[in-house]
């Protein structure tokens, strides 16, 4: 090199030191989310003798919580919730006695099968979104006998690969809601017991459930006996599957509900058998001899004790000896398409549906459909598509789509449709 074209042996040092550190940079931008993951530190279990289970990077104790009397580490791996129904939870001998959860630190865990189970005691948990759900595949048993737990924010989750939700509530007695409409269900297999015996459930959302992968319902809200009305319009029944939704092989109390569904529940709907129990007879039933029955054929007809086949849109009660389910089925779930782009606009389009009058779309710039929401009807059922203008430019829009269909004067409308975005030009 000349002595023209060499730089000063400060500048030459600044010029290595800044190329060294652009390549820091550059590394840990490349770096893959799972690679920045396997950097830290491992994830801990620490349980306190004031009854307070901490989930944390490192394991380093915090006094304040008084003596630290278990510490499990690697809580990520999946090997820790693989194990039956623990009794006394996953985390010691003190689980049972838990009052308070902290998620200190953000986790990742491969399965959350049994999480928070057995925490009789559990009355709060903070900092719930520094669980990072992406990564499970099973929720079994998630808060199975958190019986003091009234409320739990959800809305955090990502349950893309969630393929187990059997027994997840179960026994959360005093739970009074729960809000699941930010849930993807569509590879879950197992609903069983999901809602079981949460005695005090006076509200569920459930709306946003794909069930086409669900193999078994059963006494998914069993003894619910304060949600008097749920909305199960989106869910969707394979055949083969057990859709015994509210019935149970030990308890015998029955409660009036007022249930909607879809045409979508192919061949029987088994709202429950305590429709038509009677007598307790040592650990057997004597049912009664009496059917339940429909108010209306063309809506439900009952094929057997307690279970009723949905035939076709409107409004019908199914009627046992001891109580009375109102049945109201709407059309199956619509599905929307990809919504074309247009100039200060988008086309929404669907599927086509048969037995409906016509279809309802809405949009709004709030993808929850909160606020500025606008809407327009479609006529007719062979229509799949609608052209919307006069919009802002270059501007993101949200858009879905439900069926409807006129029946003795009420209009009866599907669940909507998955929610599609669109930028107008």
């Amino acid at each position: 090199m000349s002595q023209m074209n060499a730089k000063p042996a400060p500048l030459r040092m600044a010029a290595v030191m800044l190329a060294a550190l652009l390549a820091l940079c550059a590394a840990a931008v490349a770096a893959t989310p799972g690679e920045a993951h396997a950097a830290q530190e491992p994830a801990y279990a620490m349980l306190y003798s004031d009854n307070t289970l901490v989930f944390q990077r490192g394991d380093t104790p915090d006094a304040s919580h008084g003596e630290l009397e278990e510490k499990i580490a690697n809580v990520e791996k999946a090997s820790v919730t693989a194990t039956n129904e623990p009794y006394f939870g996953l985390w010691g001998w003190g689980t049972r006695e838990v009052k308070k959860v902290i998620f200190k630190d953000r986790i990742r865990p491969a399965s959350l099968q049994y999480w928070l189970a057995g925490m009789h005691n559990l009355k709060s948990i903070e900092n719930i979104g520094n669980l990072d759900t992406s990564r499970a595949t099973s929720m079994k048993g998630m808060f199975e006998w958190c019986e003091q737990l009234k409320s739990v924010d959800l809305s955090s989750f990502d349950t893309r690969r969630v393929t187990n939700m059997s027994n997840m509530f179960a026994g959360c007695s005093e739970l009074r809601k729960a809000d699941l409409s930010s849930f993807d269900t569509s590879k879950v297999t197992d609903m069983f017991g999901m809602f079981f015996e949460c005695s005090k459930l006076s509200s569920v959302n459930v709306t946003s459930f794909d069930t086409s992968k669900v193999k078994n319902f059963n006494s998914m809200f069993c003894s619910t006996e304060k949600l008097k009305t749920i909305n199960l319009s989106s869910f969707t029944v394979k055949k083969g599957a057990k859709v015994g939704l509210f019935e149970t092989n030990y308890h015998w109390t029955p409660w009036n509900k007022t249930i909607t569904v879809s045409t979508g529940f192919k061949g029987a709907l088994e709202l429950s058998r305590e429709l038509n129990e009677g007598k307790l007879n040592g650990l057997n039933y004597v049912f009664s001899t009496k059917k339940a029955r429909s108010t209306n054929k063309k809506v439900l007809t009952v094929t057997k004790l307690g279970v009723a086949s949905v035939k076709g849109v409107g409004t019908a009660k199914l009627k046992g000896p001891r109580a009375t389910y109102t049945v109201k089925v709407v059309p199956a779930q619509a599905t929307s398409k990809k919504p074309a782009a247009t100039k200060k606009g988008f086309t929404a389009k669907w599927k086509k549906q048969s037995g409906i009058d016509g279809y309802k779309v809405q949009w709004s710039t709030d993808k929850n459909f909160k606020k500025a929401v606008k809407s327009k009807t479609v006529k007719g059922a062979k229509r799949t598509s609608l052209k919307v203008g006069k919009l802002a430019a270059e501007k993101t829009y949200y858009v879905r789509v439900c069926a409807y269909k006129k029946v003795s004067g009420k209009t009866y409308c599907s669940a909507w449709s998955k929610t599609r975005a669109v930028k107008t030009k």
